[in-house]
């Protein structure tokens, strides 16, 4: 009679895998999951950007403001406040950290380092949250499942492909701040902090969430104090004093009236003081507003939903995401509530973490669920829902960019016009076509200055498939990409055709040049107006251009 653990002669025992190897094969998985989001990330925002698909308004703005860090006017922008001339980007949103690029751009100037930055940033966050979750678990499997769970969130996907911001480089600093409480380790805490507060003006509120959870945690008050203070004070005077001396409207200028969609707070006040008063005078009358007029409640239920409300169970981890969460909820502007825009990419990090910690806390309650279960249901909810939001023409995939082509590389013809154009003169340019000419002194989102700039560049194709709704505000439409309603924009093109004020020096593949004359331009040639034509037709039924280019002209292809 044997033993159960008895092995038949010629046979070998079955090896049990060491604790150390297993904790190696699952940051192995872990490390494959990052390098994948990584490279499907760069892919799409490459493609986005190559198919004119960004946004002279986004990253345009950021590539202009390096591009004058390194041509002797540090933050410059043009195209955001037109009539204000050159402002300092500083006083639109106080991005200091964008010094960071500044040796890359020396090295070769290109937008594409900040779309590269951005699904960096973003993929690797997903290893110290790794090694978070693993220290408060205490399985390499629990850890890599919430890792996947961030990876795959359908928030972090949006904002992953979505044009490049600064807050997006802020993620990895808020997982290694929160790690840094865990670990109770000061240096890293205040080295982290001292980033995020060059990311974006208010990440100083982001910094005494910090330091609040950091008492809480490691009952350290005086360490806790010392980052509470440091966040409280920078973010006063950033947006107090330094913003307002900046800014072409004397105050931050989401707090302006008659901004169109960047009023996003003048509701509140027109001051940082202001709006600080509102709130706390009319504590419910704003909770009405925020969850009844702008409907918050369903961003809210959504954001926790993906967690499966889990957060609730550590509500102490939520302090850092307080700021962000609240200037979302309070905007005007519906976008920053949107599963399709990129601005809850600072909260999602916070929530997964809060997430780990409300886990491990109602496992003693929930009983029947491990919390391997609990993170593998919950990565599974992101898979889902990041699938659903991703922007490809696959099953499921909302898609919403929608691309008529994938493209893979810089448009030959933005080389060509650069040529012509050269890199001094004043520009108005469409605003997806904006990115790739904002390496200059002045640039404008046409139809801005288009009767006083020295060129204009168009590009008379639809750069996606979604041409209705005719609406601006709705994401990833033609119109949402032109800035402007599409018959009003071929409106304009043909009055600039016919006034006989600029004369066209480039035409080809849709792409569109004028200059400037002072004298009678010489009549148009009709193949360009028949193609607006044909445009006004086709966009006007909700079907792009599926005419093929059109070859360019000799007579129209001249240097100025």
């Amino acid at each position: 009679m044997g033993s159960s653990d008895s092995v038949t002669p010629g046979t070998r025992a079955p090896a049990t895998e060491s604790p150390l190897a297993r904790d190696a094969r699952w940051s192995m998985a872990v490390a494959a999951a990052i390098a994948t989001h990584f490279v499907v990330t760069l892919s799409v925002g490459l493609t986005r950007h190559w198919g004119l698909l960004t946004s002279i308004n986004d990253l345009g703005a950021f590539d202009q403001a390096i591009w004058g860090i390194l041509n002797g006017a540090p933050f410059i922008n043009t195209p955001i406040y037109p009539d204000s001339g050159r402002i300092n980007w500083l006083g639109h949103h106080f991005t200091p950290i964008l010094f960071l690029f500044a040796p890359l751009y020396a090295l070769a100037p290109a937008a594409e380092w900040l779309i590269g930055a951005q699904a960096l940033a973003l993929s690797l966050a997903a290893w110290p949250l790794f090694l978070l979750a693993r220290l408060v678990s205490g399985s390499s499997k629990t850890a890599f499942l919430w890792a996947l769970a961030y990876l795959a969130n359908p928030f972090l996907t949006s904002a992953s492909v979505w044009d490049f911001h600064p807050v997006t480089l802020a993620v990895p600093m808020i997982v290694l701040s929160l790690y840094a409480i865990e670990t109770k380790q000061k240096k890293l805490m205040l080295g982290m902090c001292m980033l995020l507060l060059l990311v974006q003006e208010q990440m100083g509120l982001t910094v005494a969430g910090f330091g609040i959870l950091w008492g809480i945690r490691n009952k350290t008050w005086w360490f806790a104090a010392l980052i509470t203070l440091l966040g409280i004070a920078t973010a006063s005077a950033v947006i107090g004093i330094l913003m307002p001396a900046l800014s072409p409207t004397g105050n931050h200028p989401m707090l302006a009236s008659e901004l169109g969609q960047l009023s996003r707070y003048d509701w509140l006040g027109h001051s940082a003081l202001d709006v600080v008063e509102t709130v706390v005078r009319n504590p419910i009358r704003i909770m009405q507003v925020v969850f009844g007029v702008f409907e918050g409640w369903i961003y809210v239920f959504v954001l926790f939903l993906l967690a499966f409300f889990l957060p609730f169970a550590a509500p102490e981890f939520l302090l850092p995401a307080f700021p962000d969460l609240a200037i979302n909820l309070l905007s005007a502007n519906p976008m920053p509530r949107s599963i399709f825009a990129y601005h809850t990419i600072t909260i999602v990090p916070v929530l997964a973490i809060a997430a780990i910690h409300g886990s491990m806390r109602l496992r003693q309650l929930v009983k029947r669920y491990t919390p391997t279960e609990i993170a593998g249901a919950v990565a599974l909810a992101s898979i889902v829902g990041g699938y659903c939001v991703f922007p490809l023409p696959l099953p499921g995939m909302a898609d919403y960019w929608a691309p008529r082509r994938f493209a893979t590389e810089r448009p030959s013809d933005v080389v060509k016009i650069m040529k012509i154009i050269g890199d001094k003169a004043a520009v108005s340019v469409q605003a997806n076509a904006g990115p790739h000419f904002t390496m200059r002194p002045a640039i404008y989102k046409f139809p801005d200055r288009n009767l006083d700039t020295d060129f204009i560049i168009l590009n008379l194709q639809a750069p996606t498939k979604r041409i209705t709704p005719d609406d601006l505000t709705s994401i990833g439409t033609l119109s949402f990409h032109l800035q402007m309603n599409t018959s009003e924009y071929l409106d304009m093109v043909s009055n600039l055709l016919s006034h006989g004020r600029h004369e066209v020096i480039y035409w080809n593949n849709s792409w569109l040049v004028l200059k400037r004359t002072t004298q009678q331009a010489f009549p148009q040639n009709d193949i360009i107006v028949e193609h607006i034509t044909a445009l006004r037709k086709n966009w006007g039924s909700g079907r792009i251009d599926e005419s093929p280019p059109i070859e360019a002209l000799d007579v129209l292809t001249r240097s100025p």
